[in-house]
């Protein structure tokens, strides 16, 4: 059995279901199943992974929108109005409460949706009550790794905003070299922003399996960051490439949200953008605008993280004998056992990961020899020998 510090999963009371291809899987499928997750299963993952995260932007969207309609950049006889300076300052520590709101129950919720997978692979469509329960021994692990990642953030955001300031210095310097041509200081700066942001992008996907390895091997925070650096060694730029399609497709949702809300603005406060200072319609009108983003951030975020979940389970099959662990696994359940009584098919042998104490789904043991038959009753023995 295995020795993970968590329950085995509860019993099953959703639906059945063929056992999900652990792979090896192509491009194509990894980007798809993020969306049939959500077709297939959307009451836990509808309620859950998009509209709680979408309840959480549309509250901090409203320091935003009063930021956005202080009037810090109006005109005033007397300089800036101290109201404004009051809200700036909300909309400042606002931005931090989000960030830590933002990485501690995604890393949460992330667990919930990795958890789908995982109850998928295992042949079985799993309930809210069943996903959460699943999710809730994890907790302390999933928040460490949200704690990792926001400092991780913070360090990196530091980092970038100082090669952005020298950058905006380069680029202002070059820029007052030859104000006639703009050309090489533009150049320069994309350059930059594509340099910032290249290793952002890689380091990200190195460490994106990590809500699925504590999901499914039961490892520490920092321990899941390893052994999605080790999973995702030589595929990274394959995770990458799902994050570029996933916001390609976001993007385009956005947009088509952005004009669909801008022509509800303009149907409501026609006038928002002529009035001067904190008012009610310059409010709705910041509120409205920011919604777009709020919508398809919470709407994308089972997807993307589904098909994540889908990456670690194909670098599993291509990296150690999940595939085996799981049909050996599957024969056990068509056998009549219950989940409770088979080892976890997850675990990993110590040959395969350092960073855990798993042992090897075991193999099935070969079946005993058959006792000798009594001579003579076999009709092709030979003779019996007379006795001396």
């Amino acid at each position: 059995m295995t020795n993970y510090n968590r329950p085995q999963p509860p019993q099953a009371t959703g639906v059945a279901v063929p056992p999900l291809h652990t792979g090896p899987l192509t491009f194509g499928t990894l980007f798809s199943r993020g969306f049939r997750a959500v077709a297939q299963n959307p009451k836990p993952l509808v309620l859950w992974a998009m509209l709680l995260p979408l309840a959480m932007h549309l509250v901090f969207a409203v320091p935003t929108a009063l930021y956005d309609a202080s009037g810090l950049g109006d005109p005033t006889p007397s300089g800036v109005d101290p109201a404004a300076l009051g809200v700036a300052a909300l909309m400042m520590v606002s931005t931090i409460i989000y960030a830590v709101v933002s990485a501690l129950g995604g890393a949460v919720l992330q667990g919930f949706v990795a958890n789908n997978v995982r109850f998928e692979a295992l042949g079985h469509r799993g309930t809210s009550a069943e996903l959460w329960a699943a999710t809730r021994p994890l907790l302390g692990r999933l928040l460490g790794y949200g704690g990792l990642v926001l400092g991780f953030a913070f360090a990196a955001g530091f980092v970038a905003g100082i090669l952005g300031f020298l950058g905006g210095l380069l680029f202002v310097g070059i820029a007052a070299a030859i104000s006639p041509a703009m050309g090489p200081a533009i150049v320069a700066f994309v350059l930059l922003t594509i340099a910032i942001g290249i290793p952002l992008f890689w380091f990200a996907a190195r460490i994106s399996l990590a809500p699925a390895v504590i999901v499914c091997e039961g490892v520490g925070g920092w321990a899941s960051l390893q052994r999605s650096w080790a999973l995702t060694r030589g595929r990274s730029w394959r995770v990458v490439g799902l994050y570029l399609l996933i916001a390609l497709v976001m993007g385009a949702a956005i947009g088509l949200l952005s004009l669909l809300f801008w022509a509800v603005t303009q149907a409501l406060v026609p006038a928002a953008s002529w009035e001067i200072g904190v008012t009610g319609p310059r409010v709705l009108a910041a509120y409205l605008s920011g919604l777009p983003v709020s919508l398809a951030s919470a709407a994308f975020l089972p997807v993307l993280v589904t098909a994540i979940t889908n990456v670690y389970l194909d670098a599993r099959t291509r990296h150690d004998p999940l595939a085996a662990s799981l049909q050996q696994y599957h024969a056990a359940r068509a056998a009549g056992y219950q989940p409770a009584q088979l080892p976890d098919p997850f675990a990993v042998a110590p040959q395969y990961s350092s960073h855990t104490n798993a042992q090897v789904f075991p193999p099935t043991p070969p079946a005993p020899p058959a006792p000798p038959t009594p001579w003579g009753s076999n009709p092709a023995d030979p003779p019996r020998p007379p006795a001396e």
